[in-house]
């Protein structure tokens, strides 16, 4: 997994409980409605497989850049009268380094932000188990806890927010460490604890790269309730033990008498990390990959530039 450029935000709340953090945007996807002249642009610029072995279920042709995935051609019908591209920046790719000529074609002023994950990560230098005295939770509850199976990786993963496919805004919470170690990459991260905040934006007019509606993101981001260390607040030690079960069975929260519920949900929201405030401080440097630099004789190399010729000798 290639390593990403991370930004360092300054934010006081969490400077002044000690933890440091990083953002990135860890997976992107983008579609468009191409016009006819863009897609001529489009093949101009890559050369897309025409091969069986390099199509896929949902689209006849697809390429691969840098980890970078291109899908043009959509089989439904229902799905090419909304986008017939689709560019998927995985979690393996590195916005640093894309291409020159997908940079160019990001310049069309149809693309859509189908998913973006925003991942803040977190360390004051001590392993993952030191993060166990973490509080997650929304606004209005919902989180629910990922149990080890066979079928499951667990990364000590908590889940908040509904896992309805057509839910905008959802979150994870894990151990970065945990899974490279899992998935055998051998990386060791210095931030290990990650808050990754999953959001699915509608395919509207308001919806275009072009002009991407940081308001809306930042209006998600504020949903999510997530302080790093239930000691470091300003509360007695009974209230800090209720926390704790809340933390163990949000359910618990119920149980409690009203006036002391709105005391602790005016504790935490007083005291999360401000997802919002991060992103706003360092949107215009998450999105920079976007911006179309001139190109130079040794910008990104000339592996992406391939002939018919070879491709046909593939």
């Amino acid at each position: 997994m290639s390593k990403r450029k991370t930004i360092k935000p300054v934010d006081s709340k969490i400077t002044s409980l000690q933890y440091s953090t990083e953002i990135s945007i860890d997976t992107l996807t983008l579609v468009a409605k191409l016009t006819y002249e863009q897609q001529e642009e489009l093949a101009n610029r890559i050369i897309l497989y025409h091969n069986n072995q390099y199509q896929d279920q949902y689209f006849r042709y697809s390429r691969v850049i840098n980890n970078i995935i291109i899908k043009v051609s959509p089989r439904n019908a229902l799905t090419a009268i909304n986008y017939n591209t689709m560019i998927i920046f995985p979690k393996s790719a590195s916005l640093t380094k894309v291409p020159y000529s997908i940079r160019e074609i990001l310049q069309f002023d149809t693309w859509k932000i189908k998913r973006i994950d925003i991942a803040f990560d977190f360390s004051n230098n001590t392993p993952f188990s030191s993060f166990c005295n973490r509080l997650i939770f929304k606004h209005h509850g919902n989180v629910k806890f990922l149990q080890q199976s066979k079928n499951d990786k667990d990364w000590k993963s908590e889940y908040v927010g509904s896992l309805n496919p057509k839910t905008e805004a959802k979150a994870c919470c894990y151990d970065r460490n945990e899974k490279e170690s899992d998935m055998g990459t051998g990386i060791e991260h210095d931030h290990p604890l990650r808050f990754e905040v999953r959001l699915y934006p509608k395919l509207n007019e308001y919806n275009t790269l072009t002009r991407i509606d940081h308001g809306w993101i930042e209006k998600k981001l504020e949903k999510f309730i997530f302080v790093p260390d239930i000691e470091l607040l300003p509360i007695n030690k009974w209230d800090k033990r209720r926390l704790y079960k809340i933390q163990e069975d949000y359910d618990y929260l119920k149980q409690l008498p009203s006036p002391k519920q709105k005391d602790l949900k005016r504790v935490a929201k007083e005291h999360r990390v401000a997802f919002e405030d991060i992103y706003s401080m360092n949107k215009e440097q998450l999105f920079s990959f976007l911006k179309l630099e001139p190109l130079s004789n040794e910008s990104y190399g000339v592996s992406e530039q391939l002939d018919y010729n070879s491709l046909l000798q593939d």
